[in-house]
């Protein structure tokens, strides 16, 4: 039975590190020679299936499956006949006998879990509305890189905003991991109780005050607060987040080496000052390029697991 990664706990804490480990020695075979020497991809297919709009995670996907030597497929919805009626078990059966991974980026968690049931090799969540494990093991992987040999238990990672699929991978990302998680966000957008009655016996924390919340924070995060397809909302959802963006006063509280990250795109002024984002303190860019050597090394973890 094929190995799907459809949330962050998918994998283990152990799995997570070699993971990211794996990404780091890729990254740095290919900026010293400029090409890898291995091509674990070589004479596979990978579908690239995303109901959802994309840049970097499609860009980031298929970059890295051309590194790997490997074929990518693009399809949206509109290139099936999902939208027209078939059933997503039917789909999933006949794509899996075409190719050797399948990954998504889709709306519904329900949409890629059914998938996954019926496929016959490994499909990989890029992105649902609850889940976002692929943006998180790229950011674990840019702040071990930061931290060096340091380790990550015991740290303090605070997330400003809107708790979406994002942070509910970083909540998971805790979990296994054992680093301190705070969220800090206006109450009409935090986890419902069920979440967190699942989550009282690991190091995670709800700190409506987000200058209280920052205070002594090893990195703070936040993501846009304009999800896709809600541009029109801007105006009302500003007032109702504004205390929660991340600028220079909000770094200051929090501990000297801190630093910040965001999954982009990022509206400036909004979410985060335009000096922060540009600042030292940022590993956005980083961030940004890690998404494709974490994605590599999952799924070459994927291929031969």
């Amino acid at each position: 039975m094929s190995r799907n990664i459809l949330k962050l706990s998918d994998l283990s804490e152990k799995e997570i590190l070699n993971i990211i480990k794996k990404a780091g020695n890729q990254k740095k075979i290919f900026n010293k020679n400029r090409k890898l020497n291995k091509k674990p991809l070589a004479n596979k297919s990978v579908i690239l299936f995303f109901e959802k709009p994309s840049t970097r995670t499609l860009i980031s996907f298929q970059a890295g499956i051309s590194m790997l030597g490997g074929n990518s497929i693009v399809l949206s919805s509109t290139d099936t006949h999902l939208n027209r009626g078939e059933p997503i078990k039917d789909i999933a059966r006949v794509m899996s006998r075409y190719v050797q991974m399948v990954v998504i980026r889709t709306y519904s968690q329900k949409t890629i879990n059914e998938f996954a049931k019926y496929s016959q090799v490994p499909v990989v969540n890029a992105l649902t509305d609850e889940h976002h494990p692929c943006q998180v093991l790229a950011d674990i992987q840019t702040w071990q890189e930061y931290l060096g040999s340091a380790s990550l238990k015991d740290k303090t990672v605070v997330w400003l905003g809107d708790a979406n699929n994002v942070c509910r991978s970083w909540v998971e990302a805790a979990m296994l991991l054992k680093f301190n998680f705070i969220i800090s966000s206006p109450p009409d957008f935090n986890f419902s109780k069920k979440e967190w009655t699942n989550w009282k016996d690991y190091p995670i924390k709800y700190i409506e005050d987000p200058k209280i919340a920052a205070k002594n924070a090893d990195l703070i995060i936040t993501d846009t607060w304009i999800s896709m397809g809600f541009e029109k909302t801007r105006k009302s959802v500003k007032n109702k987040f504004k205390k929660w963006q991340v600028n220079s006063q909000i770094m200051n509280l929090a501990k000297p080496k801190a630093v910040f990250m965001h999954c982009l795109p990022a509206y400036r002024e909004l979410e985060v000052s335009e000096k922060v984002l540009e600042s030292k303190q940022s590993l956005v860019w980083e961030e940004a390029e890690n998404r494709m050597w974490a994605q590599n090394a999952l799924m070459e973890f994927l291929l031969n697991t």
